[in-house]
């Protein structure tokens, strides 16, 4: 495969991941806010933050199907992964596994060191896309 054609792969790939946590989160905004809470955002801005990240999972899925917007879509896709992936190291280091809820109630299951791997290998294709677009 060319660099043209993994890059490709990675916009889907991104497009479908963030389209997908975005939709979860939508579905349950009353899970995404207290899953925010249990990953350490605190109660004050939980519900604004719950509210947020859907609407930026949506903008990252939809930048990634249009040329020009790519390269943003993809640094911004790269932001939250590692913001999220933080998050979940602190939240493991400190003795907690609260739920992941990364896709809304698909996903119940607690975080764990797959969540860091998963979220790796989903920045690795960020980075992909943006060198290679």
């Amino acid at each position: 495969m060319g660099g043209v054609t993994l890059t490709t792969v990675g916009r889907v790939v991104l497009a479908l991941v963030f389209g997908a946590a975005a939709a979860g989160k939508l579905v349950d905004r009353r899970g995404a806010t207290a899953a925010a809470q249990a990953l350490g955002v605190p109660q004050a801005i939980a519900r604004p933050v719950a509210r947020l990240l859907p609407v930026s999972e949506l903008a990252v899925a939809t930048a990634m199907l249009w040329g020009p917007t790519v390269v943003v879509g993809a640094a911004v896709g790269l932001f939250l992964l590692a913001l999220f992936t933080f998050l979940v190291v602190l939240s493991l280091r400190r003795g907690r596994r609260p739920s992941c809820h990364c896709f809304g109630r698909v996903t119940d299951a607690p975080i764990g060191p797959g969540t860091v791997v998963r979220n790796l290998v989903l920045m690795a294709v960020a980075v992909a896309v943006v060198l290679g677009a």
